[in-house]
């Protein structure tokens, strides 16, 4: 079973524009949410050098930018061992 994953932003991010790109275009239909960082003070402080990130849907497990579809694919199954 795969993982929820959580896709962390900010605004007017071209990074995280070719991000998401990335992520959407793995071959595995990933549950994955996009959530803005500057909507929420905790996450700021957490990520906010390292945006864009996927992550766990418990923010245990990140993968922070750069990564390409190969880094993806590894993060997924990892996750699903």
């Amino acid at each position: 079973m795969l993982p929820g994953l959580i896709f962390l932003t900010r605004d007017n991010c071209c990074l995280c524009e070719s991000a998401w790109q990335i992520v959407s275009a793995t071959p595995y239909h990933l549950s994955c949410q996009q959530r803005n960082i500057d909507e929420n003070l905790d996450l700021i402080r957490r990520f906010g050098d390292q945006v864009p990130v996927l992550a766990s849907d418990d923010l245990e497990h990140v993968l922070a930018w750069p990564f390409d579809q190969a880094a993806v694919r590894l993060f997924v199954q990892r996750l699903t061992q």
